[in-house]
């Protein structure tokens, strides 16, 4: 009987060993997201897989000892945690499509893209005026003032 508990104690011991060493080698990663700026902060993570697809079948590895934050464009990501030793779970990460255009009058008047999309710009809703498209932070003059209304290009 002596022998039994002794068996059961090693082994309750070396349970709480494995279960410790791998929450000190687990790789622990919080996201922090404004706008589409994304930053990572870690505790034993090296490396980001980040990905599309849920399964990760086409992942970029993000080195997070080069970057600890990164622009991404607007859509659904899930990316997954890694070290030298293991993976974190698969987690998702949602980046909204921001619009926004602001029309600035100093000298000249000019179209500014201050969203994170593009943009699709037609004077009043209805005419297509040169066929302006603005990438973000791009800015257009203008030669004529008016009511300018930019949409969202979707892919």
């Amino acid at each position: 009987m002596k022998i039994n508990k002794k068996l059961v104690i090693m082994q309750g011991i070396f349970l709480i060993l494995i279960l410790g060493g791998i929450y000190f080698i687990y790789p622990s990663t919080t996201i922090n997201v404004t706008g589409n700026i994304i930053k990572f902060n870690s505790r034993n993570t090296n490396i980001i897989l980040i990905s599309e697809n849920p399964d990760l079948s086409n992942p970029k590895y993000i080195d997070l000892n080069e970057f600890s934050s990164f622009n991404l464009k607007p859509g659904t990501y899930y990316w997954k945690p890694a070290n030298n030793f293991i993976k974190g779970f698969t987690q998702e990460l949602v980046i909204n499509s921001e619009v926004g255009m602001i029309i600035e009058d100093e000298n000249e008047t000019k179209l500014v893209n201050v969203g994170n999309v593009k943009l699709n710009v037609t004077k009043d809703g209805k005419v297509i005026v040169g066929h302006i498209i603005l990438d973000p932070n791009d800015e257009e003059y203008i030669e004529d003032e008016g009511k300018y209304i930019g949409e969202q290009i979707w892919k």
